[in-house]
Parts: C-alpha cells; sequence; structure tokens
C-alpha cells in the first residue's frame, strides 16, 4: 500500500456540510444550516470564508439562484468519542452516501468491507496532516495496511443512494450517489481504531467530501445487540 498513491490533487482542507436536507425548496423567511469544517492551517482563513459564503449566499444559490442572508454563526468544537475506554464493536451509520473508490471504481454496498474502509479512513488523516498541518509523519503503511487487512464486518445493513446535485460548471445535474446504512465493523483486532473513527467524523469520508458526502456517525455496539 504506497503511503500516497494516486495525489495529483491535494485533498481539500474543508468540508461544507449542509445539515438542511437537500434537495430543498425554502420558503421565504426559512432557515439553512451549514456546517463548515476547516483542517489544519485553513482554520486561520475562517473570516475569509464566513466573508465568501456570505457574498454567495447573497448571490444567490441553486438551479433557481435562491439569495440568503447570514443570520447567525457559531464556532463548534467536535463532539467527544461516545465511550469512555474503546468498545469492540461500534456501529457505524452513514449519514450521507459514501462514495468509496477502490481499484478505480466506486464501492458498491456488496463490495463494501472493513478493510477498504479502514485504508480509506487512514489514508484521508494521513494526507490532510501531509498537506494542511505538519507535513507527512512517519507511518509504517505495510504494517497498517497489514492491520487494516484484520478488520471484518460482523453485521451489515448497507443499500445505495442516489443524490443529485446542479453543476452550475457544467451546466447539468451530477450524480452523487453511494453507499448508504450501517455496518458494525470488529474494531477489537485494531487498537484505537474506535477512537481514529470519532475523531475522523467531521472529516467525512470517500469522493465528494467537500460538498456533503461521506458523513457517518458512530455509536458502541454490545456483541449481543442486533441494532434498532
Amino acid at each position: 500500500m504506497p503511503v500516497r498513491g494516486r495525489t495529483d490533487r491535494a485533498p481539500q482542507p474543508c468540508v461544507l456540510d449542509p445539515r438542511t436536507p437537500t434537495p430543498v425548496d425554502l420558503a421565504p423567511g426559512e432557515r439553512f444550516e451549514l456546517h463548515v469544517v476547516l483542517v489544519g492551517r485553513a482554520r486561520s482563513f475562517a473570516a475569509y470564508a464566513l466573508r465568501a459564503l456570505s457574498e454567495a449566499a447573497a448571490h444567490g444559490i441553486g438551479p433557481g439562484r435562491g439569495r440568503l442572508a447570514l443570520e447567525t454563526f457559531e464556532r463548534l468544537r467536535p463532539d467527544p468519542a461516545p465511550w469512555t475506554a474503546p468498545p469492540p464493536l461500534v456501529e457505524v451509520v452513514l449519514e450521507t452516501p459514501l462514495r468509496l473508490v477502490h481499484e478505480g471504481r466506486l464501492v458498491r454496498p456488496e463490495h463494501l468491507s472493513a478493510p477498504v474502509f479502514a485504508r480509506a479512513l487512514v489514508r484521508r488523516l494521513i494526507l490532510l496532516r501531509a498537506f494542511h498541518g505538519d507535513g507527512l509523519p512517519e507511518v509504517d503503511w505495510s504494517g497498517l495496511a497489514r492491520a487494516c487487512g484484520l478488520l471484518r464486518i460482523v453485521e451489515a445493513r448497507t443499500g445505495w443512494r442516489e443524490l443529485r446535485r446542479h453543476s452550475a460548471r457544467q451546466r447539468r445535474e451530477v450524480r452523487m450517489g453511494g453507499v448508504s446504512g450501517r455496518f458494525v465493523p470488529d474494531v477489537a483486532e485494531l487498537p484505537g481504531f474506535a477512537d481514529l473513527l470519532a475523531f475522523a467524523r467531521p472529516l467525512h469520508l470517500g469522493k465528494g467530501t467537500t460538498l456533503g458526502p461521506g458523513r457517518y456517525r458512530v455509536a458502541p455496539r454490545s456483541s449481543g445487540s442486533s441494532g434498532s
């Protein structure tokens, strides 16, 4: 497993995470909630990002060019991990479509595996640090790849969720579909991975994360639980 692999483009140091479900038709006076995540050195440009978003909203967003006005904003801190000690099992709930690419293709629900998910997560964290943080850390990628290969999914209820967005640049609708649902990886074989999962939640995962896909949440699972 190469350290960087194909990196013709550095990962973007930001995530635009709409919390108002989209697509949506907003009536005058209705609110639209957007979370903005800035990574590493990009955090020093928070004021500029806020100004840019405010001006873009005022000029109009979406096919109908609906105009929005910034009403309030607040700085949020990442939620702490939902456990005091790392559990052997966690449930990963995909809140927006997960668009992982493996061997040049989008991963379909039937091909989602714990090693593919884990390696993509670790690689994203490493590259964000390399390009936007303190530089590329010393990582035993061969050992880490082998460790990720020990992970397995013990339960999964996943499907495919198709989303579309309008691209003003391409002047057409663009598909943004990906895996949805939930799955339970056995993380006991990779110490620390449960905490890594919790830490990386605000960063999303997969292709197109800048626009919101790849958001997930995690919760501990007991071995006897069957989910809900």
